[in-house]
């Protein structure tokens, strides 16, 4: 477990849960250069993740367009469409809640 909090270039030296907040960070564990990173300023974030492999949609429009358009493609690949219901946005909104970095999946059941 890890907590990243600063302003600036200042670690804000947290506690929570036992867990006292420093500069290191973990990226994504799958697909990236490096688990652990160290973060700078709070400012260089983004890129301090982004130079080491990590895709990571921090800002929630981004990330939720980003599942949108995956799902958009995922589903005409297989002639289906994503239904504009009030359905689609509040699985959409939690699903943007719950994933960092999407990616799209299609699969099949056995007809039998």
């Amino acid at each position: 477990r890890w907590v990243l909090s600063m302003h600036g270039e200042t670690p804000l030296g947290l506690s929570l849960f036992g867990v006292t907040s420093g500069k290191t960070t973990v990226g994504a564990r799958i697909g990236s250069e490096e688990p652990k990173l160290e973060v700078s300023s709070a400012e260089s974030y983004a890129d301090v993740l982004s130079s080491k492999g990590h895709v990571s949609f921090l800002v929630p429009t981004e990330r939720r367009a980003e599942i949108r358009r995956i799902a958009e493609h995922v589903a005409s690949t297989v002639g289906g469409r994503v239904p504009p219901t009030a359905d689609t946005e509040s699985l959409l909104d939690e699903v943007t809640g719950l994933v960092e970095s999407p990616e799209g999946v299609s699969g099949e059941f056995d007809a039998s």
